[in-house]
């Protein structure tokens, strides 16, 4: 008889939220579970070059059909917003670059995190243990 281990998630470092990580698990799930196009075919979904679609694949296609945007328009949409609100807030300053002070909006601070820490971990003049 085999016993597991349970995990003690109380120490763990990872800053994002239980849901963020179970979100996480069923996107990866999502991408490994592959679906054949015989069951595909009668909705017009199948993939004539590898034999199936992933189900992540599926939901974007239906998304699209819906006109839903996929993640990489909504960011993209995003960042149009940011920078048409940031050019107003440099129009309103009319001063140069380097004393230009602007109010950012909408920060993602998972995403300003982990940025934070790909840069002191590569950088090489940052001493981690500080």
């Amino acid at each position: 008889k085999k016993e597991f281990k349970m995990i003690d998630w109380s120490h763990s470092k990872d800053p994002r939220s239980t849901q963020q990580m179970m979100e996480d698990f069923a996107n990866a799930i999502a991408e490994c579970v592959v679906v054949p196009n015989s069951w595909l075919a009668p909705y017009g979904l199948e993939d004539k070059v590898r034999g199936g679609r992933t189900l992540a694949r599926i939901d974007e296609l239906q998304d699209e059909r819906d006109g839903e945007l996929s993640q990489h328009k909504k960011d993209k949409q995003e960042k149009a917003i940011k920078i048409e609100i940031y050019r107003k807030q440099y129009e309103q300053e009319n001063r140069p670059d380097e004393q230009a002070g602007l109010d950012y909006v909408n920060i993602d601070e998972y995403r300003l995190y982990n940025n934070q820490m790909l840069f002191a971990q590569y950088c090489p003049s940052i001493e981690l243990d500080d």
